[in-house]
């Protein structure tokens, strides 16, 4: 796959992930995330 054609996959698969309906949330959980809580949150938002 060339250069070009993996940056306009992604920018597609971007587009939809960020232009839809459902809100897209994005959560870190680097080991400064699970100092702050990240797991907390993901569990809260996987109840909804």
């Amino acid at each position: 796959m060339k250069y070009e054609e993996i940056t306009s996959q992604a920018t597609a698969e971007w587009a939809d992930m960020t232009s839809g309906r459902v809100p897209l949330i994005r959560i870190g959980t680097a080991m400064c995330g699970h100092a702050a809580g990240a797991f907390r949150v993901v569990k809260a938002l996987r109840k909804c």
